[in-house]
């Protein structure tokens, strides 16, 4: 009986380990939880960006799909923080990149 125990423990513990695995990750050498930020009601906590009522831009986008939802940028930059800033001149919008991924946009 106690070996059974033993081995329902031991086997609860390696499955939790498993699961565990899919919320984990390591982000510039540290090892850390992966928390996905939810959608908020305040313009500072939104982790998305609405451009009409089929379409959105959310933080995470890739370039190549921020570019087939509203298509190419009318200027590229980089800024001092090293990210790629695409401006769209016509919907007074700057999209901030880090690395591939959509970070963070401004409204002019």
């Amino acid at each position: 009986m106690r070996k059974a125990i033993v081995l329902l423990i031991f086997s609860l513990m390696i499955t939790g380990c498993v699961e565990m695995r899919d919320y984990t990750g390591v982000k510039h050498g540290a090892f850390a939880l992966c928390k996905e930020q939810g959608f908020g009601e305040g313009k500072d906590t939104k982790d998305y960006y609405v451009i009409d009522d089929q379409l959105a831009l959310i933080v995470r986008d890739t370039k190549n799909e921020v570019t087939r939802k509203i298509g190419s940028p009318d200027t590229i930059e980089r800024t001092i923080d090293g990210f790629d800033c695409w401006s769209y001149s016509e919907r007074k919008l700057k999209l901030y990149f880090e690395g591939d991924h959509l970070k963070l946009w401004n409204e002019q």
